[in-house]
């Protein structure tokens, strides 16, 4: 189902016509794809659009999501910019696993660090 760069934006905009079982299918292999360079990123978005709409259907694996979230932000965070390119591909995923108030937080300590390093 998930192939490339292109198999990668079709997934991510047709997940909330597939069904519980595609969207596990096409997450783990989104997750598994390479990523596609910055500052767009085909796969990040597919992951976390597949993603945040898996945590909107029944018994959604909350844990194995912010895992997901903490690895992609671990793997991609050599430098402030990777970190800010995942975090805003990843905004989805944020929000849906804690809401307004984890975006806030983010946004809170993107600004924090900026007054430390402008």
């Amino acid at each position: 189902m998930v192939r490339g760069k292109a198999g990668l934006e079709r997934s991510a905009r047709i997940a909330p016509e597939l069904s519980t079982q595609e969207l596990e299918v096409a997450l783990a292999e989104a997750v598994t794809e390479r990523s596609h360079g910055s500052p767009h990123d085909a796969r990040l978005e597919a992951v976390a659009a597949l993603a945040s709409e898996r945590l909107r259907r029944p018994h959604p694996p909350r844990q194995r999501l912010q895992k997901l979230l903490h690895d992609t932000l671990h793997g991609r965070a050599e430098t402030r910019a990777e970190v800010l390119l995942v975090l805003s591909a990843m905004a989805p995923l944020i929000i849906g696993l804690g809401g307004t108030p984890a975006a806030v937080g983010v946004v809170q300590a993107i600004r924090r660090v900026g007054e430390w390093w402008p």
